[in-house]
């Protein structure tokens, strides 16, 4: 900063401004052919000094210079590591400002994340060819106003020229949340005082490792098979769930319990028939609760009072995904015998339960079948998900590959982009196929 400063001039100027040589050493300026003695303009003699700066900016012809005059230094040492710079757009700088709590989420061995209370971004580090300097407070031109000169000296506290740059994620995986819930789920067969084969974990415990934001977390463990117990998150086993949902469905037959039937379900009514069908068993009531919400709707009486009636989706698609979770595949008579005798009296299947759940070719060879495809179970990552479809039919109609698509498109328009980026289309007798990966 206390070097001179020097413009060479122009060649074939005749500007007598194009040629300045300010020189620290001595106590003149050279200006073109003219010299002015008397003024010493080092950097070091304008810190903090009004007068030698206003001489300065007068050299320079900078004569409507009013107001505050930023001295811009760096200081000692320069604390550049304890610094990083994040680009945000607008929306999210007011909110930043206004005292919203950004986190980086994730293990040692994750690519990182930034969260918000809300959104999840994806973080990529970019290089610039520029410097960027971190001033703790600077103002801008419209900020100084006019009146006399003063001086206002800046600390420059560190200098980057990289920054990290932030992608909104639309879709978040699940994959990490759901390994974690696995090592320690809930299991019918498990003793009332079960040893911790695994770790459970509770929210903050999930908030520190999973990569999404709080409100995102909680979203999906409202979707997931999940239950707070004594403090700890559980996630119900396929077993249990089978099981409890096989105790509401036989109350729902059984003549004895007139209070639990598939349109009129009272919540205490089932919770102590359970007790009494598994005297030796104590299954919590946040299960209970689980199982009712998840596959009942809620209905108030006239009076008041609160009860439930059977969903009959939720119940057909739990029921269809036990039973195809049983066989590689199943003749569809077969299937739809078999499953008729699961459901209650009163609750009808339809095709269109079966969506996203499982698959229905019809072949010479073979016949009509069915076999289980979850969408719950496939991949996160959109080029992985569509291989596995790939590999399981080589071509697919698009009304019935976006069935499998729904979780990582949530709009049709978001479905076609995808399946433009990554696949082939060909038409065949005015129908539109999906057949192959680029």
């Amino acid at each position: 900063m206390e070097k001179f400063l020097k413009r060479t001039a122009v060649p074939g100027s005749s500007s007598a401004a194009a040629h300045r040589t300010v020189n620290a050493g001595t106590t003149e300026v050279e200006i073109g052919q003219k010299q002015v003695r008397g003024v010493n303009i080092s950097m070091r003699s304008t810190r903090a000094n009004i007068e030698n700066t206003k001489q300065l900016l007068n050299i320079a012809k900078l004569f409507d210079v009013k107001g505050e005059v930023q001295q811009i230094e760096f200081s000692s040492p320069l604390l550049s590591g304890d610094y990083r710079l994040i680009e945000v757009d607008p929306k999210l700088a007011d909110r930043i400002e206004s005292g919203e709590r950004l986190v980086f989420r994730g293990e040692l061995d994750d690519n990182a994340v930034l969260c918000t209370k809300q959104e999840t971004y994806q973080v990529k580090e970019a290089e610039t060819s520029n410097t960027f300097l971190v001033l703790p407070a600077v103002h801008f031109a419209n900020e100084i106003g006019g009146g006399d000169h003063f001086l206002t000296s800046r600390k420059v506290v560190a200098m980057h020229s990289g920054y990290v740059e932030l992608r909104k994620l639309d879709v978040v995986s699940l994959n990490r949340l759901k390994e974690l819930l696995r090592e320690n789920e809930l299991d019918w067969d498990e003793s009332e005082n079960p040893e911790q084969e695994g770790k459970s974990y509770t929210l903050d415990d999930l908030l520190d490792v999973v990569q999404m934001s709080e409100e995102q977390l909680m979203n999906a463990l409202h979707h997931l098979p999940v239950i707070h117990q004594h403090g700890y998150i559980r996630m119900l086993s396929s077993s249990y769930r089978d099981r409890l949902l096989m105790e509401l469905t036989e109350c729902c037959d059984d003549e004895d319990e007139p209070l639990i039937e598939v349109k009129s379900i009272c919540i205490e009514a089932f919770s102590e028939a359970v007790a009494r069908r598994n005297p030796t068993r104590s299954v919590p009531s946040e299960a209970i609760r689980w199982l009712i919400n998840t596959h009942c709707s809620r209905i108030i009486d006239d009076d008041g009072k609160e009860r439930f009636a059977l969903d009959d989706r939720a119940v057909c698609r739990s029921k269809a995904s036990q039973l195809l979770r049983a066989a590689v595949r199943f003749e569809y008579s077969a299937f739809e015998k078999l499953l008729r005798q699961m459901l209650p009296e009163g609750i009808e299947m339809k095709d269109e339960y079966l969506n996203g759940l499982a698959l229905v070719d019809d072949s010479l060879t073979r016949g009509k079948t069915i076999r289980y495809a979850n969408i719950e179970d496939m991949p996160d990552d959109e080029y992985k998900r569509l291989q596995l479809l790939f590999s399981i039919r080589p071509k697919w109609k698009l009304t019935e590959i976006e069935h499998f698509l729904t979780d990582l498109c949530p709009t049709s328009r978001a479905t076609s982009e995808m399946l433009a980026k990554y696949c082939r289309h060909s038409t065949v007798g005015g129908e539109r196929y999906v057949v192959a990966l680029k």
